[in-house]
């Protein structure tokens, strides 16, 4: 009996990020920055202002490469983390109202990418394809999913770099 090939731990990973994506922005009006968790300390320069997390640092840099410093914890060790925010920036084809989505949408085809690629490797092992799911559900992709971090990104390049 032939598999159905639509249904394979790829599609069941990125049907999971999309709602959990969906359950984000229906909780938050629809809007895209809740994932950039940004804070007033570093965005608006307020020394007594909210940190915020990671993200926003990605987001900065997405938004304004050249300029993002002034709004960087350690702009050094964030310009490390450069090639997700410049991709999501060409995504947006530099629109800073379409960032915040293609951050979401990189890191949703991130999750997809490594799984899909962690799938090819256990298949080529001639391990059960289901256990990609661990890869793609790992909470650790949901968290960086949700706070707009660069994880999804490197972990799925790795992935495909082993597979090639």
């Amino acid at each position: 009996m032939r598999q159905k090939t639509w249904l394979n731990p790829t599609f069941v990973v990125v049907l999971i990020c999309l709602l959990c994506v969906l359950a984000v922005l229906i909780g938050s009006d629809g809007d895209p920055l809740t994932f950039v968790l940004q804070g007033t300390q570093f965005s608006e320069n307020d020394l007594l202002g909210s940190q915020g997390y990671d993200g926003q640092f990605v987001y900065q840099i997405a938004l304004s490469p050249g300029e993002a410093a002034a709004h960087l914890d350690v702009s050094a060790y964030r310009y490390q983390r450069i090639l997700y925010p410049l991709l999501a920036r060409l995504l947006a084809f530099g629109q800073p109202l379409l960032i915040p989505w293609t951050l979401i949408l990189v890191n949703v085809a991130a999750i997809g990418l490594g799984t899909w690629a962690t799938q090819a490797l256990l298949a080529d092992q001639r391990v059960s394809r289901w256990y990609a799911l661990v890869y793609g559900l790992y909470g650790g992709q949901l968290v960086a999913l949700r706070t707009d971090l660069t994880e999804p990104l490197a972990y799925g390049l790795a992935q495909v770099a082993m597979l090639a």
